[in-house]
């Protein structure tokens, strides 16, 4: 009888033991993942402030009022600023180093495009089309299974991205 309180003491202990160890890790997890998601809406945040500032001197410069915006972040973190003039029919996109500025009767075509093979997908992009030349918009460029849910993010956003722009230009 006294080895066997011994096992239930010995099995008890490891049980605790587990426990505790879990419990340790689900700790250290939720501090870790709150660190990460204060540090993404950080980024988040200065990426929409440097871009509305873009937006806004390009806005006074041009005589434009831009009156609905949407920002979508790319794999790589950096912004795409999309904003219209609904009074002017004008669409802008923003990005750190470029600023396109169309009338919504130049648009030809808004789609999305990608890269798939072997379960994998990359280069999610947004094409928009003009009479004379075909801008590119990255959303995805690393290479990801496609059932990840970091791809099915990124291709959400695009298509969203994509579906704003032809509801506003009025592309089928």
């Amino acid at each position: 009888m006294h080895a066997k309180g011994d096992t239930m003491s010995i099995i008890s202990s490891i049980i605790l033991f587990l426990l505790i160890i879990i419990t340790l890790f689900n700790l250290y997890a939720q501090t870790i993942g709150k660190k990460r998601k204060d540090e993404g809406m950080k980024q988040y945040k200065k990426e929409a402030a440097d871009l509305e500032s873009l937006a806004w001197k390009e806005m006074q410069e041009r005589n434009l009022k831009f009156d609905e915006k949407h920002l979508y972040l790319n794999d790589k973190g950096q912004g795409i600023l999309l904003v219209f003039d609904n009074t002017q029919k004008k669409l802008a996109l923003f990005m750190r180093d470029a600023c396109t500025i169309f009338p919504f009767s130049d648009l030809e075509t808004c789609e999305v495009k990608k890269n798939a093979d072997k379960g994998k997908i990359w280069n999610i992009r947004v094409d928009i089309t003009t009479a004379d030349t075909i801008y590119t918009y990255m959303f995805g460029e690393t290479k990801r299974s496609s059932k990840s849910y970091f791809s099915r993010f990124i291709q959400k956003d695009a298509t969203e991205f994509r579906d704003v722009i032809k509801q506003h230009v009025g592309l089928s």
